[in-house]
């Protein structure tokens, strides 16, 4: 399964001088897409296994990081965790997901 997201969040900042945790959420569209490779030996259609087609959900998220600066630097360092559930048929599905990065904060 793939996932692809355009997702709008609003966050509550907690600042500090250096870190600066927040929390927050909100909502979003998700493509999902479905892929199945299957070994010789065995057959989806002949065990009657349905993989889905693609389809497009509305998702919700849960959302809290922290931002790390420093006065002497031009960036800042990000880490991020995130819970999203999306509204699909028979069963919601959930996953988390955790990311990492750097922003450059310009002039």
């Amino acid at each position: 399964m793939h996932d692809l997201s355009f997702d709008a969040s609003v966050v509550y900042p907690i600042e500090f001088r250096v870190v600066s945790p927040y929390l927050g959420g909100g909502v979003g569209s998700h493509r999902l897409g479905f892929t199945h490779l299957e070994p010789a030996a065995f057959s989806l259609t002949d065990n009657k296994i349905k993989v889905p087609e693609s389809t497009t959900r509305i998702g919700y998220h849960l959302v809290g990081g922290i931002n790390i600066t420093s006065p002497l630097l031009p960036f800042e360092i990000v880490v991020e965790f995130r819970y999203n559930w999306i509204n699909t048929p028979g069963k919601m599905t959930t996953y988390n997901c955790l990311t990492a990065g750097i922003n450059y904060n310009l002039p």
